[in-house]
């Protein structure tokens, strides 16, 4: 014999939702030795509404993540100095949790063990040459909740 009342406001069109708007853009951090590979990559993901910082070796992305975390990392596998591997693992010192995309032309099982191996964040492993669609899915799937890309 309960009886429960619910007052609720009157809402003026229940038909309309909208999503969340999210707070901010994605920052997507881009690293390749190759200018045109960065550049490709870099209007791809620009063009999805994400602020992108790029750089062309290692060295100059963790110069730069120690001031600022992206909310992506994706890296060349194959550069000068430091690779791809190490870059995310000492992206991952400076930056817990970095969710990170290798890109490589040579995507091996043995590979694809060592950037399991690599703890702290969840890590994607792509085949050179990457499709624009298939690189903003992959994008769209580490980012961290409330972020999306421009439809």
């Amino acid at each position: 014999g309960t009886v429960v009342r619910m007052w609720l406001p009157a809402a003026s069109d229940m038909s309309v939702t909208h999503p969340p708007e999210p707070s901010r853009s994605p920052a997507v951090m881009v690293v390749d030795d190759d200018a045109e590979v960065l550049e490709v990559i870099e209007s791809i993901l620009t063009a999805r509404g994400c602020v992108v910082s790029s750089h062309s070796d290692a060295a100059a992305a963790l110069r730069s993540l120690a001031t600022r975390r992206p909310d992506v990392l994706v890296s060349d596998l194959s550069m000068p100095g430091a690779d791809g591997l190490t870059l995310i693992r000492e992206a991952r010192a400076l930056c817990p949790g970095l969710p990170a995309i290798l890109l490589t032309g040579n995507a091996s099982p043995a590979l694809h063990a060592a950037l399991n191996s690599i703890a702290g964040g969840p890590s994607l492993l792509l085949q050179k040459p990457v499709g624009g669609t298939v690189l903003e899915r992959h994008v769209a799937a580490l980012l961290p909740q409330g972020l999306a890309l421009d439809a």
